[in-house]
């Protein structure tokens, strides 16, 4: 009996299913499982399997099976400083002291179970929850909450703090009663601020940089229309830039993602009479269309993705012009906050928005969802 040597066996195997025969990935899938499961039996399990698993590497193995057969290595393509200036943060969790929210003093407090979270996530999960929480609120002044904490669990939930002034101890001991361990909330800069500072940032904030240079080229009336191209598809980047230009379709950008991509996109646009932009990004994934769209989001612009084999018809400035005139009638009538996405309901589907093409307004609240 060698567990360990089918175990490698396994994984040789998996790798060939990967490329090969996607329907018996889970076979092999199945069987290490299995070996997963034995292993986690008992703490003795778990050391023996260690053992073997070491002498046979096969750690070193399975991570370089996975590597091989990951179709896509999802990045957001963004530097440190972009992610840190969108307010995302890349900075590990640093706490700033603690709070007791025993004594009562809750002026300036918003404390409330955390949304979307499980007692059986890891701590860290539970602060992203919160201060994803604390994010889609305003303290009294109007203002995003400085400070948000995460409490000891309760009947009714995890309970989330989001907190206005930092009036804590200093402390590193949150352990005791009531005592919230309280965190910096991260926050960006108003559009206006991004837009001063971004021209200076080219080589610490590529794509975000060249965004805000793009700002004085586009009609302030329109939303700007973004679109993403790589690869094979740059060849038809000439064509679109034609048909855009006949339309006479205002503001539209595109995010290159690879050189020739780059180069087809700026010969269409010169020889388009500039009816195209283009924004050189990283990665090429899904996740950049959300990239280019936060980016114009950052910078106060309303955003209209559409998939670049989209086929235009017409000019949609108008028809989106009379959507968002009839959202905002609605919403006095209904006394609700007036639409922050426009998107279609996907085909044969009866609740499910289409991310094909859709409109997102540059709201804080759009801003903090995406």
């Amino acid at each position: 009996r060698c567990p360990s040597g089918v175990q490698y066996i396994a994984l040789i195997k998996l790798g060939l299913c990967m490329e090969l025969e996607p329907g018996c990935v889970n076979t092999y899938s199945a069987l290490l499982h299995m070996a997963f499961s034995d292993a986690s039996a008992s703490g003795a399990a778990l050391q023996r399997w260690l053992r073997a698993s070491a002498d046979w590497k096969l750690f070193t193995f399975q991570a370089a099976t996975m590597r091989k057969g990951i179709r896509h290595h999802y990045s957001l393509g963004l530097s440190a400083t972009e992610m840190e200036l969108l307010g995302i943060g890349l900075k590990k969790f640093r706490p700033v002291g603690c709070m007791n929210l025993a004594k009562g003093n809750l002026a300036g407090i918003e404390v409330s179970p955390i949304e979307h979270s499980s007692r059986h996530d890891l701590p860290n999960r539970w602060l992203e929850h919160c201060r994803a929480q604390c994010g889609k609120s305003l303290d009294r002044q109007g203002k995003p909450w400085p400070h948000f904490g995460v409490g000891p669990g309760e009947p009714f939930g995890i309970p989330c703090a989001c907190v206005e002034k930092l009036k804590v101890s200093t402390s590193d001991n949150c352990t005791a009663r009531g005592q919230v361990q309280l965190f910096h909330t991260p926050s960006r800069p108003s559009p206006k601020e991004l837009l001063q500072r971004l021209p200076r940032m080219a080589s610490a904030a590529p794509v975000l940089s060249q965004i805000a240079n793009t700002i004085e080229l586009l009609s302030s009336k329109d939303p700007v229309f973004v679109t993403m191209v790589f690869g094979k598809m740059a060849k038809y980047l000439d064509a679109f830039a034609k048909r855009v230009r006949s339309l006479a379709i205002p503001n539209v950008v595109v995010f290159v993602l690879d050189g020739p991509a780059a180069e087809s996109c700026a010969a269409a646009g010169a020889r388009q009479g500039g009816a195209v932009l283009c924004v050189r990004g990283e990665g090429q994934t899904a996740l950049q269309k959300y990239v280019i769209v936060l980016g114009f989001l950052a910078v106060g612009r309303d955003t209209f993705w559409f998939d670049f084999d989209s086929v235009w018809l017409q000019n949609p400035s108008a028809v989106l012009q009379r959507a968002q005139e009839s959202d905002r009638q609605a919403a006095r009538r209904e006394g609700r906050p007036e639409a922050a996405v426009f998107s279609a309901i996907d085909f044969d589907s009866k609740n499910c928005a289409m991310n094909g093409f859709f409109l997102v307004r540059a709201t804080r609240d759009s801003m903090s969802w995406l």
